[in-house]
């Protein structure tokens, strides 16, 4: 977390989100296009992300064929596990 969060924290960017671990690429490239609609929504990026996360959790994945396939191949407990839907943190102020 210390690494580049902190350059882009100490260059002036308010807030960052970065990755605890090693991500499924399905699933990470729908919860970021979530989370990028929640933000463009009015949410503020804390919220934005949960937000996006609880759909995942939820599977609440609309018409994502990419996810919906990844789903597939997996059972609704290995999809609520933690390595899916929270790799993901927001670092900084959410004012």
């Amino acid at each position: 977390l210390i690494g580049m969060s902190r350059a882009f924290i100490y260059a002036g960017a308010p807030q960052v989100v970065v990755s605890l671990w090693k991500v499924d690429d399905a699933t990470t490239s729908w919860l970021m296009t979530r989370f990028h609609q929640y933000v463009r929504g009015g949410a503020r990026v804390s919220e934005s992300l949960a937000h996006a996360q609880r759909d995942l959790l939820n599977q609440e994945v609309g018409t994502s064929q990419d996810v919906a396939g990844a789903l597939a191949n997996r059972s609704p407990e290995q999809s609520r596990t933690p390595y899916y839907w929270a790799p993901f943190v927001v670092i900084g102020s959410d004012k």
